[in-house]
């Protein structure tokens, strides 16, 4: 997928307010292990009838979607709290010792669904996946989500599932999971920035103060 075509423009569709509610509901989500449907209950805030025609978009379309999404409010959280900050937004899956932990304590589900659907759009058996993985990769569409033969290995041994099917349905799961690190990033250089601003505030206070 060329580069300008990576994500879609959601500047126009989703107001502040959406913005702010829609992060407390996908954190609320996370925070308390029920964050499965998220990436269809996002799309279906935005496209019409979206419940009827769920069954017929594949998985690389809806996080293609979804990422586009994302990057509107995290770009827009910056350019209004964070004007002056360099920021270029390149998230694609949560792939993070927290993500993992979320899905083993929600209860380790894999999302069979979605990879069966892909399956049946490209005609790959399991029996092929299992054995040509790399070719099936391809075939499957699987970069336009920005995922890599690697980012299977990124999955701790210790809780990696054993077929290629699964460590798919694995995968597909933790899509669900929002950008929760470059949600943590910001926050922390908002506070950096409050901070120092208090401090050139505390600064300018001390120096009225100072005997005349």
């Amino acid at each position: 997928m060329k580069e300008k075509d990576k994500y879609l423009d959601f500047n126009e569709i989703i107001s502040d307010t959406a913005l702010s509610s829609l992060i407390k509901y996908s954190i609320h989500k996370s925070q308390y292990r029920s964050y499965h449907d998220l990436q269809d209950h996002t799309l279906s805030l935005f496209i019409d009838n979206y419940a009827t025609i769920n069954s017929h978009i594949l998985i690389t379309d809806k996080n293609h979607f979804y990422r586009s999404i994302w990057r509107t409010i995290i770009n827009r959280l910056h350019e209004k709290y964070l004007p002056d900050e360099t920021y270029a937004f390149n998230w694609f899956i949560e792939i993070t010792p927290h993500s993992f932990f979320i899905w083993l304590t929600s209860g380790k589900n894999l999302d069979f669904t979605e990879v069966d659907k892909l399956l049946k759009k490209y005609d790959i058996s399991d029996e092929l996946l299992e054995s040509n993985f790399e070719i099936c990769f391809k075939k499957l569409c699987l970069e336009d989500c920005n995922l890599s033969i690697e980012s299977f290995d990124r999955i701790p041994s210790s809780i990696k599932p054993k077929t290629r099917k699964e460590q798919l349905g694995l995968i597909f799961n933790l899509m669900n999971i929002p950008p929760l690190e470059e949600l943590s990033h910001f926050v922390q250089k908002y506070q950096r920035k409050i901070a120092s601003e208090c401090n050139s505030i505390d600064i300018l206070i001390n120096l009225d103060n100072e005997p005349k």
